[in-house]
């Protein structure tokens, strides 16, 4: 009975980490409003001053807080004056085929994703246009769609998305109005804001071997002592 218990509580606890080793080939999922428990998060409260009235030179990215980075990639300005909580935003001004890129800092993969955004895409006003999106593994596209409804600018929202399941480590986001999402010989302007960046990194291979061993040696521990009670309990 001692070892069927053992069993059945190793199981349980090695069952997470075998989760996590295998939703590579797990759907992912487009998900509105908060649900992660991030590993990092980037509020981009140190970017400083950019673009706008901020006299600062025209400048791209990438900038780097909290274990995620964020490019602007095919355009020719960002933008940080734009603010929802805290000091700045990321506003991507426009250019060719232009998208956000996300990226943990330490090229991980992740199985997470969560943002707020909205657009300054105002003509017409009110047309509250989708987002694009590309998720990639090792420079593969694992998913790709459009979703959400983003606010314009001209009544000041943001909203929440995100992506879970699956195994990705790149993240690139745009809208626009048309259905020309990442098309390199499409000059559109791709006018996203974003603030409040979350993301669930997932173990390496190496960490999981190693914590599935040290759960064997606790289980073992736990064996041993429960034979060491069973012998107690055994009248001589």
């Amino acid at each position: 009975m001692i070892r069927s218990v053992n069993i059945l509580m190793r199981a349980a606890l090695v069952a997470p980490l075998l989760a996590a080793a295998m939703p590579a080939g797990a759907a992912i999922q487009v998900v509105t409003g908060n649900f992660i428990t991030p590993t990092a998060y980037n509020g981009f409260e140190g970017i400083g001053p950019h673009g706008g009235n901020s006299g600062q030179p025209v400048w791209t990215g990438p900038y780097s807080e909290g274990g995620i980075t964020v490019q602007s990639v095919g355009g020719d300005k960002v933008v940080t004056t734009y603010q929802h909580e805290g000091n700045y935003s990321w506003y991507d001004g426009s250019g060719l085929n232009q998208y956000t890129d996300f990226r943990l800092t330490d090229f991980g993969a992740m199985n997470a994703f969560q943002f707020d955004a909205t657009t300054q895409l105002i003509t017409p006003i009110g047309a509250y246009p989708p987002f694009q999106y590309q998720l990639l593994l090792n420079g593969n596209v694992v998913a790709t769609g459009s979703a959400g409804a983003l606010c314009d600018t001209i009544n000041v929202c943001f909203k929440t998305y995100g992506f879970r399941g699956g195994l990705f480590d790149e993240v690139r986001l745009q809208t626009n109005l048309f259905e020309n999402a990442f098309d390199p010989n499409y000059v559109g302007a791709n006018t996203m804001l974003f603030d409040n960046i979350y993301a669930r990194e997932v173990p390496e291979p190496a960490s999981w071997a190693t914590a599935i061993l040290g759960l064997g040696i606790i289980g073992a521990g736990m064996r041993w002592r429960g034979r060491r009670m069973l012998a107690a309990a055994v009248p001589a």
